[in-house]
């Protein structure tokens, strides 16, 4: 008891999470099939991002606060413009190949 919901949220948040800023990428994975590519716009608070997230679905993109702990994977941004030439895939083995496309030497 007496635990605050930051205290909760920072137990459940890895530390590259917490690390994420403006102008950063990631990929959070929704659900089988469902990959969002985003990128951070504003941390407005410690425990809330506003972000630009972009899928197959919606394409043109969206802008909502997320929390970072929900957030997958940190991309680069060379990786996050290959989901966009690619057209946002879905499907793990995509999402795998675009990671993997980009070497850390390019990043």
């Amino acid at each position: 008891m007496g635990e605050s919901c930051d205290d909760f949220n920072e137990a459940r948040v890895e530390p590259w999470q917490l690390t994420l800023k403006k102008g950063d990428h990631f990929v959070l994975f929704v659900q089988p099939g469902v990959t969002v590519y985003g990128h951070v716009l504003a941390k407005p608070y410690e425990f809330v991002l506003l972000c630009k997230g972009y899928s197959a679905q919606v394409p043109k993109g969206e802008e909502k606060p997320i929390e970072p702990r929900f957030i997958d994977l940190p991309l680069t941004k060379k990786q996050f413009e290959l989901a966009r030439r690619c057209g946002w895939p879905g499907e793990m083995p995509s999402v795998r190949m675009i990671i993997g496309m980009v070497s850390p030497g390019e990043v």
